[in-house]
């Protein structure tokens, strides 16, 4: 079954986007500026949908403003540079040093503006009254947003990813890809050629037929909740998945199979195609998400020829899961900086697991963690 994509890769490398850059930096101060002016009326729980909306829009205002200076100045920044970008996450949550995972590896690190991400959300229809969560999310958004740009020196910056990336690729030309990519998926797991719904809902009209016909290796890892769901079968995950969302009431398990698949495939190949358009590289740190990537990697790296990015990501991940928080914020944040100066950690073990021929398989993993472990902790003592 062969596929080809559309995508044209025409994008251009983020580069170095640390604390040195004044424009940057402005664009940073400014946008806090937009913040600070809400700020006592958010952490006062004073907030409606219509007040939330204009916040939204003055933010989505500032970055269109922005946006093209932002890219002038990205542009003409220092080559070869690893530029690290939190992906899968609504926010980077400094609040419990998370920020001490994202600086470990690469040269740059960015966090996609977590307002934008909320937008869709208070843009339907009584939301407010619905579901307290959203509220919750988004002052959680605003907080961590708030207290990168006031305390992090701009050493992590916030960017609007998504609108960046649309400079390269409209939405719709992404959404055109998402889809047509997300049919070829389905139709190599299930060993059937389906290109939309209908063909998907004609033949498989139930969840025993899906589930007689998919991949042992993939019904494995073709997990909806958390982990454990691998212990379950597909109806019941289908089942569990439908329980955990009311809003989706009595959809047969076959169109929330559909449903729960879409999800997580279609947000993990708009990562894939920001980080390819904008040539960073996703950390990607949900377990949940992370599996899909998996999933997803050797038909990507395959169709778009980005195996390296996808090696950078899956060490990243591993670094995530590996390295204790302990360990590496025994230092205050400037002392952990100054460490990890100059230091191409990322590169050193990307190099260390060519020069041993080892690849992220099962059996090699556990070396490739001591390799990990090995070059940070010279760095780090």
């Amino acid at each position: 079954m062969n596929f080809q994509s559309g995508l044209k890769i025409h994008g251009k490398k983020i580069y170095n986007m640390g604390y040195n850059n004044e424009l940057l930096n402005n664009i940073q101060k400014g946008y806090l500026e937009i913040l600070l002016h809400y700020e006592e009326r958010i952490l006062n729980g004073e907030l409606d949908n219509i007040w939330i909306i204009k916040m939204i829009d003055e933010i989505e205002i500032y970055w269109c403003k922005n946006i093209e200076r932002i890219l002038f100045e990205l542009n003409h920044q220092q080559e070869n540079l690893e530029v690290i970008v939190l992906s899968g996450a609504m926010y980077l949550d400094i609040e419990n040093d998370e920020h001490y995972y994202i600086k470990l590896l690469g040269d740059s690190h960015v966090v996609s503006d977590s307002m934008l991400k909320m937008a869709n959300f208070f843009r339907i229809p009584n939301i407010l009254e619905s579901n307290d969560e959203y509220l919750r999310i988004f002052k959680k958004c605003f907080i961590d947003t708030v207290s990168i740009l006031k305390s992090l020196d701009n050493s992590i910056l916030i960017l609007p990813i998504e609108q960046l990336s649309s400079f390269y690729m409209s939405k719709e030309e992404k959404f055109a890809e998402i889809e047509k990519f997300y049919w070829f998926f389905i139709s190599n797991i299930l060993e059937t050629e389906l290109l939309d719904k209908e063909r998907f809902d004609l033949l498989f009209n139930s969840i025993e037929t899906i589930e007689e016909r998919i991949k042992p290796f993939v019904l494995e890892n073709l997990i909806f909740d958390d982990i454990d769901d691998r212990e379950l079968s597909l109806k019941d995950r289908c089942m569990k998945y439908k329980n955990n969302h009311p809003e989706l009431g009595d959809i047969p398990l076959n169109k929330i199979f559909h449903i729960a698949t879409y999800s997580y495939i279609a947000q993990n190949l708009d990562i894939i195609f920001n980080s390819v358009l904008l040539n960073v590289i996703p950390f990607i740190r949900h377990r949940v998400s992370f599996n899909y990537f998996l999933l997803l990697k050797d038909t990507l790296q395959d169709v778009l020829d980005i195996k390296e990015m996808i090696d950078k990501t899956m060490i990243i991940n591993l670094m995530y899961n590996t390295i204790s928080l302990e360990e590496i914020t025994k230092y205050n944040y400037q002392e952990y900086l100054l460490l990890l100066e100059d230091k191409y950690i990322l590169k050193n073990i990307l190099d260390k697991i060519s020069s041993k021929n080892l690849s992220f398989v099962v059996g090699e993993i556990k070396t490739i963690r001591e390799i990990i472990i090995e070059e940070i902790e010279t760095h780090i003592k």
